[in-house]
């Protein structure tokens, strides 16, 4: 990193996400500045190589100061998310990230348009509705019904585009690695035989490794927005993924019996219907990283992501785990 090199700044990093982000970032050069709420926060983006800015998403007045001559702002917030997500809490949700998004439009606009940065907001493929193939691309509409967490994510989208700032919009498929839903919980379920898959054959996972997320987003940040402002772009991987062959390869990595079943119903009972629906989908994606210069994904698919994913957790496999991915018969189940 060097004090001539573009600045960033990203909101939300201290999550999964945001760290990786960060790091990527100072790796390709950036300076790279992030907001943090707690020492705890603050604590995190340091270690991964950001300069601090104490505040808070909803009370910019202190931090202002610090958008102008960015280049670059990467949202990544979001409000806490309870165990279990049903519509009403959605909803909560959706109210609450709108107030950051509203803030944050507001200052920007405070910002003299030569020295303002570029924001890119960051949602998930659900608020994309399907073409008339079934495929989700850089180029889908918003949908127009509810599905999954697209009652957070098409709203920012209308306030930031009826501000008129600077945008560009990404849009990610379900994000696994070291750390996530993924990592803290659902793989190492698979590990101790505990994990239940569910859905239906027909019903895919669209996933994408947090590294090559991280990529996508720091090459995004360097485009010109000049250019064409606002764009969107998909980040996703090039493969769906049956719920039930993405665990029973980490169940066949780990040396351990592939998962079970559950039905859907029962699944968004335990974890509401939201994130059921975020889950499972019958569409595929045209993802946009290779279109990005110097972008390729480390991870075309889950067989190469599973793996590193698994080792960076350091979860220990047997000593001859089979690597062969597992029939429909062992690990029935969807996607």
């Amino acid at each position: 990193m060097t004090a001539r090199g573009p600045m960033m700044i990203v909101l939300g990093g201290g999550g999964f996400i945001g760290r990786r982000v960060i790091q990527e970032a100072v790796t390709c050069g950036w300076r790279v500045k992030a907001l943090a709420r707690s020492d705890e926060a603050a604590a995190t983006v340091a270690a991964a190589g950001a300069t601090v800015i104490r505040g808070e998403a909803e009370h910019l007045g202190p931090w202002l100061h610090k958008l102008e001559g960015a280049d670059s702002i990467i949202d990544l917030l979001q409000p806490a998310r309870p165990k279990r997500v049903g519509r009403r809490q959605m909803r909560k949700m959706s109210r609450r990230r709108q107030t950051y998004t509203r803030a944050l439009v507001s200052a920007l606009l405070t910002v003299n348009p030569q020295r303002r940065p570029n924001l890119i907001s960051v949602s998930g493929i659900d608020d994309l509705a399907p073409d008339a193939d079934g495929f989700l691309s850089a180029n889908s509409e918003l949908r127009e019904t509810e599905l999954g967490f697209n009652t957070i994510g098409i709203p920012v989208r209308r306030i930031i585009e009826r501000s008129g700032v600077k945008s560009s919009f990404v849009y990610l498929g379900s994000v696994y690695g070291p750390g996530g839903p993924f990592g803290h919980a659902i793989l190492p379920e698979v590990g101790a035989g505990k994990w239940k898959n569910f859905g239906t054959p027909a019903e895919r996972m669209i996933v994408i490794h947090v590294d090559d997320v991280a990529r996508g987003l720091v090459a995004i940040s360097g485009l010109d927005p000049s250019r064409a402002t606002p764009k969107s772009y998909v980040l996703t991987d090039r493969e769906p993924v049956a719920m039930a062959s993405f665990c029973g390869l980490a169940a066949s990595l780990l040396g351990v019996a592939a998962p079970g079943t559950i039905p859907k119903w029962l699944a968004a009972l335990v974890a509401g219907k939201p994130i059921v629906e975020t889950t499972l989908r019958q569409e595929r994606a045209r993802p946009t990283l290779s279109e990005l210069p110097g972008c390729s994904l480390l991870y075309p698919s889950y067989r190469e992501g599973l793996p590193a994913t698994l080792q960076a957790l350091g979860l220990t496999p047997s000593a001859h785990p089979s690597t062969s991915l597992p029939s429909a018969r062992r690990a029935p189940g969807a996607r």
